[in-house]
């Protein structure tokens, strides 16, 4: 192997590895840290997957956008499910912090729209997200069989831009971690959408569109695309979604101003087509994926993977922002609705 080729991985290898590839906790105090790295749940089990988990096959179980391949309603979806003991799962904080952290916004607290409680919200998505990405990272770079494999697929060039990518989420790790330590919580822009009624989609996640609802262009100067973090829950009474920016993030606050503009179906129509675009961690009750029906679930189907072929290949053949066809905040999906 080409010797600065050979510097690039063990950079990247080094990196990884330092921001805790596969159990470390996001928080940057390592001397305050609990030594037992925990499963931690990005999704509070217990409170909202539980809302809407439902029977498959006899088990209680959710669906994974990740997952979900087939419209056939026969077909063995079992294997493909999972529960919500594994669901959202990732170990990126230790005992101390998820305790310290997130006992705020779980359990008997219930969300009360505060700028802390937005920001744990959003704090535990990106925490997921970053975990994701590194994870995902050394499984393409884990070995030098696997480097050359995808030097040969993608070129020298992808990689310098994963390598950057990782420098900018280790920024943004810093820059929230800093927020949190201060209680500067106001130093995000937050889009709070709530609705009365429990509808049956869960998410933890970054959202990273190409363009603005407007159709601007959500690239910065330096051509990186925005991340904002993405939350949607399930409440028994109302469900809400948080979307979030870092202030400094122009084109993130912009598409924030956009949305605050729209009315409320537009609104939900744009979070549904976020969730189906940027799909990562994303589960929604077995009773929904029913309901849809075979013409929902093929569409479904359809913009998930073609969105998965263009965010992996092809970003530039995306022209501007792209409604999706499904609604999930549509008052035909609610919990009170479908009897759940």
């Amino acid at each position: 192997m080409d010797q600065q080729i050979r510097i690039e991985f063990s950079k990247i290898r080094g990196e990884a590895r330092k921001l805790g590839q596969l159990k470390h906790c996001f928080y940057y105090k390592d001397s305050e840290c609990h030594k037992q790295i925990i499963q931690a749940h990005s999704i509070q089990e217990n409170g909202r997957l539980s809302l809407i988990e439902s029977d498959v096959n006899g088990c209680k179980t959710l669906y994974s956008f990740n997952e979900i391949i087939s419209d056939d309603e026969n077909s063995p979806f079992n294997s493909l499910t999972v529960g919500k003991a594994k669901a959202s799962t990732f170990t990126g904080f230790c005992k101390t912090h998820d305790a310290l952290f997130f006992s705020k916004i779980e359990g008997k607290n219930p969300y009360d729209k505060s700028s802390e409680h937005n920001f744990l919200h959003s704090y535990r998505s990106y925490a997921y997200s970053f975990h994701l990405f590194v994870t995902t990272l050394l499984s393409i770079t884990g070995s030098e069989e696997r480097l050359n494999n995808y030097i040969k697929r993608s070129g020298i060039q992808s990689l310098d831009l994963q390598m950057h990518e990782l420098e900018n989420h280790a920024r943004i790790r810093s820059r929230l971690n800093t927020i949190l330590e201060n209680k500067t919580y106001d130093d995000l822009s937050y889009f709070v959408y709530t609705k009365k009624g429990k509808y049956l989609v869960a998410a933890s996640t970054v959202v990273m569109p190409n363009f603005s609802i407007s159709g601007k262009s959500m690239f910065n100067s330096a051509l990186e695309a925005i991340p904002m973090m993405f939350t949607a829950l399930p409440d028994k009474n109302e469900s809400f979604v948080i979307l979030t920016a870092l202030k400094e993030h122009e084109m993130g606050c912009l598409f924030i101003e956009e949305l605050k503009k729209l009315p409320s179906v537009q609104v939900e129509r744009v979070l549904s087509s976020l969730l189906i675009q940027n799909n990562g961690n994303t589960f929604l009750s077995p009773v929904l994926w029913k309901a849809l029906g075979k013409v929902g679930r093929r569409n479904l189907l359809e913009d998930l993977n073609k969105f998965k072929m263009l965010y992996a290949f092809n970003r530039k053949a995306i022209k501007g922002f792209i409604m999706n066809r499904i609604n999930f905040y549509n008052k035909i999906f609610s919990g009170e609705y479908l009897n759940i």
